[in-house]
């Protein structure tokens, strides 16, 4: 991050945000996938009760089946699966957050 005034601190600064926000959202998608085979998000939660991981676990796995759900109806085209991440990313980019009201739920 920069924090001067000086020539180009503005754009640096966006490039750095919307690549630790599509940074971030990868690894969610890497970290389900995780949660899903282990059965324990241990990694970030050591000190949650058993039932919180079981909670997780059974989300993860759930969710792991809607996307590969998606893939099998996209003849496992991997670019649907990237099209939903892309999608989720965009809106909370800079500059026009509203881009994802067209293909998401968040709008």
């Amino acid at each position: 991050w920069r924090f001067d005034d000086g020539a180009g601190a503005a754009a640096t600064n966006a490039a750095a945000y919307a690549w630790s926000m599509a940074a971030e959202r990868a690894a969610l998608c890497l970290n389900d996938k995780f949660v899903a085979l282990t059965g324990s998000n241990g990694i970030f939660f050591p000190n949650k009760p058993p039932a919180f991981h079981a909670t997780c676990a059974s989300y993860a796995r759930f969710s792991a089946a809607c996307q590969l759900a998606v893939l099998t109806l996209a003849h496992f085209d991997a670019r649907s699966l990237a099209f939903l991440l892309v999608a989720e990313t965009c809106w909370q980019l800079p500059p026009w957050p509203a881009a994802s009201l067209f293909v998401s739920n968040h709008g």
